[in-house]
């Protein structure tokens, strides 16, 4: 039976819905996410019977969360992505994607919601 690399294919389970992704770019926004949500065992993540367990959010906010990093690469010049690349994420998913980006410490992609919501990201900043 062929061996699925784990950086790039791991299923989490979200209520009751399961996605099937690469956890790195996930991992690499956050060490909070790499950390909190690492596979206890080697098989842990490798199958829809025996996926990670991620609570605290809905299976629609991680979708939202997920839409903005999966987006194609040539659209990630750096921290920020291009508006072109983020035209398709609503209001609500940037709302989303705010909720999940702070929970986890995603700075950059938290910093990049202010900009997809049109808010000044220094009104974020706490003094």
């Amino acid at each position: 039976m062929p061996t699925r690399d784990p950086d790039l294919y791991c299923v989490f389970q979200v209520e009751d819905t399961l996605f099937r992704v690469p956890r790195h770019r996930l991992d690499q926004a956050s060490d909070v996410f790499a950390n909190k949500f690492r596979p206890q065992t080697a098989e842990e993540g490798q199958s829809d019977d025996n996926p990670i367990v991620i609570e605290g959010c809905t299976s629609s906010e991680f979708e939202s969360l997920l839409k903005y990093m999966l987006l194609p690469m040539e659209h990630l010049p750096g921290p920020v992505v291009t508006a072109i690349a983020t035209t398709n994420i609503s209001k609500k998913e940037w709302l989303d994607i705010l909720k999940l980006s702070t929970a986890w410490k995603m700075d950059a992609v938290r910093l990049q919601t202010f900009a997809g919501l049109g808010v000044d990201p220094m009104l974020s900043q706490t003094s």
